[in-house]
């Protein structure tokens, strides 16, 4: 929304609450055309003040009733606008960020970057509202008329195929490749206003093009988003340049488990279960956010310099099941390490992420998956009928007690699966006490029956679903 618009509201409000008369906004109006023509761009409430017509504390209340009704829940568009217009740099953008990031715990009103922009004196209330309604005006236009044609090369689609090393994409430099999958690509890159590295996921053609699908996608990134945890990939920003969407995240510089699988072999037990106990943890910190993953694999257990676990892709598996329920009944995800529940299509809890990283477990100690066959499907209905090999069967040692709490992780009837992460934790804890410390004599361990282990964990509050 223009100036001149957003003066002709204000004006309208103020006859509205008997702030004013229409006598005085006319004169101010003129005073305005008069400022106008000598270069000045007054706003029609500060001519109220000066002329005495109207006292300030009316003029922000007023101002503070149109903030309030125009407020986004999306900061995004605001902090691009605020950027584009030079009212804030992007050291006062930072500034901001920050002070909204501590006042939120302690102050919930300041919940925007608007307010935290306000609150730190970078932005007028009039310069907030002017953004706000400008984005408003903005999005009814795309809602109600065709995409405008792009009239330069710098606007137009990106083809599918183009390298995309080298460009910027809304202050990310794109650097190198570093995979691809069938969501799209990710490339390592720099914030360039922060000298900051960081991995950048682009869309594929495919998704990028589909209206539902990114509006899930956004759904599920700004859930994701909510996930503050050590061992989960923080995700930074979201945006869409020329026709492709992406997403920003946190860059971690080392290798994933199925690397690591697959150049090393089976995982010593220890280190096993250290990392398993750190995706525990991230699934605890998603499991008391209601955030579901849904694609737990040893590709998204990402490994940092410091050999520690970062869990990836949080939530973002539901954008391919949204594709694929529009296009035909079909089994979605990845087959080696899906739960009973997902290959049978039904709702989808936090024990699916406790079946999926226990089958990465078994992968981590064997060197293999839990189930192979000669198609996907063959695999996917053993995940549903065919028991887990016998401890004799595998193709190396296992501790019995490790074993008994990966087949604690995997049960297929979800009563008889740990119920939180929390459950898989502890006791994966006791069978790391008795690794770490083998002169200490440690209780025979009885193996608990279907009946018991299934009444045992009936007793526990079921874990919300999403």
């Amino acid at each position: 929304m223009d100036p001149d618009s957003f003066d002709l509201l204000f004006g309208k409000t103020l006859l509205i609450n008997d702030l004013a008369t229409e006598a005085q906004i006319r004169e101010c109006v003129v005073l305005q055309s008069d400022r106008a023509a000598d270069g000045e761009s007054p706003f029609l409430g500060d001519l109220m003040v000066e002329k005495s017509f109207c006292s300030r504390e009316d003029v922000d209340a007023v101002l503070r009733a149109q903030y309030k009704q125009e407020l986004l829940r999306d900061d995004l568009d605001f902090k691009k606008e605020a950027l584009a217009r030079g009212w804030i740099g992007e050291t006062v953008l930072e500034e901001a960020l920050s002070h909204q990031r501590d006042c939120s715990v302690n102050e919930p009103s300041i919940q925007r970057l608007s307010d935290a922009l306000i609150d730190r004196g970078h932005l007028s209330l009039h310069q907030a509202l002017l953004i706000l309604l400008h984005i408003k005006h903005q999005k009814r236009l795309e809602q109600s008329s065709p995409p405008p044609q792009p009239s330069s090369p710098d606007t137009s689609p990106i083809e599918e195929g183009t390298h995309l090393e080298g460009q910027v994409f809304d202050g990310y430099e794109i650097q190198s490749h570093i995979a691809a999958g069938g969501m799209g690509v990710v490339y390592k890159g720099e914030q360039l206003s922060l000298n900051r590295e960081v991995a950048i996921k682009i869309l594929s053609h495919r998704l990028s093009s589909n209206t539902k699908s990114i509006y899930q996608f956004i759904r599920e990134a700004h859930a994701a988003a909510r996930l503050s945890h050590g061992h989960i990939i923080r995700i930074f920003d979201l945006g869409q340049y020329r026709g492709l969407y992406y997403m920003v995240m946190e860059y971690v510089s080392g290798t994933n488990l199925r690397q690591r699988i697959e150049e090393q072999g089976p995982i010593p037990p220890i280190q096993a279960i250290h990392y398993t106990l750190q995706a525990l943890s991230a699934l605890q910190a998603g499991y008391a956010e209601g955030v579901v993953h849904k694609d737990i694999k040893p590709e998204n257990l990402l490994v940092d310099e410091h050999g520690q676990i970062k869990v990836a892709d949080y939530g973002l598996a539901r954008i391919e099941d949204y594709l694929e329920t529009e296009k035909k009944p079909s089994i979605s995800g990845t087959v080696q390490y899906m739960s009973p529940e997902q290959v049978n299509g039904e709702d989808l809890d936090i024990q699916t992420d406790i079946y999926s990283l226990g089958a990465s477990l078994f992968e981590m100690l064997t060197g293999e998956p839990p189930f192979r066959a000669t198609t996907s499907m063959g695999v996917a209905l053993m995940h549903v009928r065919q028991p887990l090999r016998p401890l004799e069967e595998l193709p190396v040692p296992v501790l019995p007690d490790l074993y008994r709490v990966v087949e604690g992780m995997m049960a297929k009837a979800r009563p008889e699966r740990y119920a939180i992460p929390s459950d898989a934790e502890t006791d994966l804890r006791k069978v790391l006490a008795q690794l770490e410390n083998p002169q200490t004599p440690q209780p025979a361990k009885k193996k608990t029956s279907p009946e018991r282990k299934s009444s045992s964990i009936r007793r526990r509050k079921r874990p919300r679903r999403r």
